[in-house]
């Protein structure tokens, strides 16, 4: 009760700090559309499309963690005057959108994972209670869609025209480059998509371990299997590791990916216990072609090695 209370308080806190806060300033950006997005992937995303013609403010900064970050007031002051809010499904919102609402009820909230079939987020639990191995994710609850749209290119050119559709609504008279740009982003995708998949073309159906299961549709899209370390958004218990380990063995895992928001002290055991490498690749990178280059790599390399281990006699 006192949390909610406190939580209450902050939120009406905010909002009288955004009623009271000068507006000097804002006639420096009022030629451009403002739009807002939840995390810093998206501002790739908007830029491909919008180039220079918006402003763009990200809610959750770098090293944040989607799901446990709270909004600055100054945050508060950009999305009180933002046409647009560009939602994607992070946990964040699931708190925020409505109250962000409540600063701004003139700000449209578009859903770019519109036209997406999300898998479902699975356990390790599938793993240690015998199931087939093959796991694209972790289970944050029971029954939860796998919000990490951002990381698979061919979701990417959804989200990319359902971000078109709302800035040429928002903005007409700049429709016909919001679509050229479009056409140049979606063709680029493809091209990152065919670049990725030649990386790993060798390593069809082999296993890598994660932390958090941020990578489950880049595993689906390019045929390999992610098993996570975390149990139901936690780290594992002692005897939790132990089957973890068990499973690392057995399935002969390489490499484990970990991201920096996250803890990676079990990843780090079960690396030693197993003799396999630990990389961090953050999920949120702003430089996003770069960083699923950079993770395609990565994988191909300790994957292979994994290949012609399983080969030899």
């Amino acid at each position: 009760m006192k949390g909610k209370v406190a939580g209450l308080f902050l939120f009406f806190s905010l909002i009288i700090f955004v009623l009271l806060s000068p507006i000097a300033g804002w006639a420096s950006q009022e030629e451009k559309l403002l739009v807002a997005a939840s995390i810093l992937p998206q501002r790739y995303f908007i830029e491909r499309i919008a180039d220079q013609k918006v402003q763009i403010e990200i809610m959750v900064p770098p090293g944040a963690n989607p799901a446990t970050y709270e909004p600055k007031p100054s945050q508060l002051v950009s999305l009180s005057r933002a046409s647009l809010y560009f939602a994607i499904g992070v946990p964040f919102e699931k708190a925020y959108l409505g109250r962000f609402f409540q600063i701004n009820k003139n700000m449209v909230v578009v859903d770019t994972s519109e036209g997406i079939s999300k898998i479902p987020i699975s356990s390790i639990h599938d793993l240690t209670n015998g199931e087939n191995g093959k796991s694209h994710g972790h289970e944050h609850s029971q029954g939860e869609l796998d919000p990490h749209i951002w990381l698979s290119p061919r979701l990417v050119k959804i989200q990319a025209q359902n971000i078109q559709r709302a800035l040429s609504s928002a903005d007409p008279q700049n429709t016909k480059s919001y679509q050229k740009n479009l056409k140049r982003f979606l063709k680029e995708l493809d091209e990152l998509d065919e670049e990725i998949r030649g990386k790993l073309s060798e390593t069809k159906g082999k296993k890598f371990m994660v932390f958090h299961p941020s990578w489950g549709y880049f595993a689906r899209d390019y045929g390999l299997d992610m098993i996570p370390i975390e149990v139901e958004g936690s780290e594992p218990s002692a005897a939790e590791l132990a089957k973890i380990i068990s499973i690392a063995q057995k399935e002969k895992i390489r490499i484990i990916i970990t991201q920096p928001e996250f803890p990676s002290r079990s990843a780090k055991v079960i690396a030693q216990e197993v003799g396999c490498r630990v990389v961090p690749i953050s999920p949120l990178a702003p430089n996003w072609r770069e960083n699923l280059l950079l993770l395609g790599d990565t994988l191909a390399e300790a994957l292979k090695d994994n290949s012609r281990e399983e080969t030899k006699p």
